[in-house]
């Protein structure tokens, strides 16, 4: 398996893990849990956008980066054929 896979993989059971325990909370009356619980909302919502964005930085800077690589070869081959 490749490192994304993996990644992949653990990032989804954390997830899970998070919505479980998000529901366990949410059974559980107490003055203390009611702000766990509301964390473990947020945390619920944020967690995938966060990760989401990640991805796209990622996306665009590779991107960005075969650009540049397409420049920088294209600008060298252009040299040596002057030459």
């Amino acid at each position: 398996m490749d490192a994304k896979r993996i990644l992949a993989i653990i990032g989804l059971c954390a997830w899970g893990a998070l919505i479980i325990t998000t529901i366990i909370v949410a059974f559980i009356v107490d003055e203390k849990t009611h702000a766990l619980f509301n964390g473990l909302i947020a945390a619920d919502i944020i967690l995938p956008v966060l990760i989401w964005v990640l991805l796209m930085i990622g996306r665009a800077v590779k991107r960005r980066r075969e650009q540049y690589s397409e420049f920088e070869n294209n600008s060298h081959e252009e040299d040596n054929n002057k030459k």
